[in-house]
């Protein structure tokens, strides 16, 4: 969904953080740090709900009058199991810590 289907709703400005800020246009010096991971267990209904408030998603309804998470609703419920069961999934994303110059 992300870029075949909403992809083009995207600010351009999103591109930096897809760059993980490298190509702004100014310098940033990675630090040293201990990892950090952000991590959390969701259900289905709360990951379509996350999709819910990506920019892209919200333009994409302004636009076209419909919501694009249910082009991948089954898809989704398919991978993820018994939807009513309130199965969790670890969704987790890394995080980086820069300073610029």
């Amino acid at each position: 969904m992300y870029e075949p289907i909403v992809g083009a709703y995207w600010p351009p400005e999103r591109r930096y953080v897809e760059e993980q800020c490298w190509t702004l246009p100014f310098t940033l010096n990675e630090l040293a740090a201990p990892e950090f991971v952000m991590k959390a267990d969701w259900t289905l209904a709360q990951l379509i709900g996350y999709l819910g408030t990506w920019s892209d998603i919200q333009r994409y309804r302004q636009d076209c009058g419909a919501d694009p998470s249910v082009l991948i609703t089954d898809e989704l419920t398919s991978a993820w199991g018994d939807a009513a069961s309130c199965a969790m999934a670890a969704v987790s994303a890394g995080l980086t810590v820069r300073e610029s110059d």
